[in-house]
């Protein structure tokens, strides 16, 4: 099994719901797909590393990881050179929507690109673990009335 895992690059810290649904995808051996950005990419990929968990994957476009704090295997998501700025690193997004079974969003509420990836793995037909920072609850989307209901919840 694969779990997308992203979320809000304004986040600081991973709080103990985090670590431990962390803990569940490393003692179940899962590849972890993540991404190279700040915030929660690099948080998790400390946390991965810190336990010394090998079985991970950094999606970076072009190849060119900004984080790979474990120096874990690159996917290289080819982006064109006409494509620059935040629609640059949404290609990695959809490779890891595409290639995980579930994702795991931690989200502070305000991210539109979190918001996105929510809503992409819905439509790649996946289910998604969100946990809601600010909120400190952590809820199942399975659908699009699950997600109507997760933002209801803010």
């Amino acid at each position: 099994m694969k779990v997308f895992i992203g979320g809000s690059i304004g986040i600081d810290y991973l709080d103990y719901t985090v670590t431990d649904e962390l803990d569940k995808y490393m003692s179940g051996e899962l590849e972890i797909l993540v991404g190279d950005a700040y915030g929660v990419d690099k948080l998790v990929q400390k946390y991965m590393d810190k336990h010394g968990y090998k079985n991970v994957k950094v999606y970076a476009s072009n190849g060119r990881a900004r984080n790979n704090i474990g120096l874990w295997k690159v996917q290289a998501i080819e982006v064109p050179s006409s494509v620059y700025g935040r629609e640059f690193y949404t290609y990695k997004d959809y490779a890891m929507s595409a290639d995980c079974d579930f994702g795991f969003m931690i989200w502070n509420g305000k991210s539109q690109s979190t918001l996105a990836n929510i809503k992409r793995l819905l439509n790649y037909g996946k289910g998604v673990n969100v946990y809601l920072s600010e909120k400190r609850h952590m809820k199942a989307v399975n659908d699009f009335d699950d997600y109507k209901n997760l933002l209801e919840v803010l």
